[in-house]
């Protein structure tokens, strides 16, 4: 058998002549795999970016959702009078059956800090009287954050 011969035989590999000189086909299998890989790599950085363009339309469209919910200017209100008592360490929120529950976490009881809260949730019930408000002021202690504030909560303030 000829070096011919071989070539025609294994025409879907590469033939061993090819192997042993400078050949088209060796030169073509090289190039593919060379574009193959720079493929796969495209296509592995398309499949991240797609991944992180998701988590960022699903992150703006939260964002656009709370902006849009009735709550947003009641919360938004709370959150800017809440940040000026200073022992008010975080506050969270959540609805259920159109209430809007409000926690507000101190680092300790304080009278003072209590009146001045509830100062402000008084003022957010007049200017918001078609909403209903429930509230709970929580001294932190040593207390972890997970065993007071419901899953579904959403922070409204936090002082770190």
């Amino acid at each position: 058998m000829t070096a011919i011969d071989e070539e025609v035989e294994t025409e879907e590999h590469i033939p061993k002549i090819c192997l042993s000189i400078k050949c088209d086909a060796l030169s073509r299998y090289f190039r593919e795999a060379t574009l193959r890989i720079d493929l796969e790599r495209q296509i592995r950085k398309l499949k991240e970016e797609r991944s992180s363009y998701r988590d960022a339309i699903d992150c703006l469209l939260a964002m656009v959702k709370e902006l849009m919910s009735p709550n947003f200017p009641a919360v938004n209100f709370f959150r800017e009078r809440i940040k000026d008592i200073p022992k008010v360490t975080q506050a969270y929120y959540f609805v259920t059956n159109e209430v809007i529950n409000l926690l507000v976490i101190t680092e300790e009881e304080d009278f003072e800090a209590e009146m001045e809260i509830a100062d402000t949730l008084v003022e957010l019930m007049s200017l918001f009287k078609n909403l209903r408000f429930d509230f709970m002021i929580i001294p932190k202690y040593d207390t972890r954050l997970d065993e007071i504030v419901p899953k579904d909560s959403q922070v409204i303030f936090s002082r770190n």
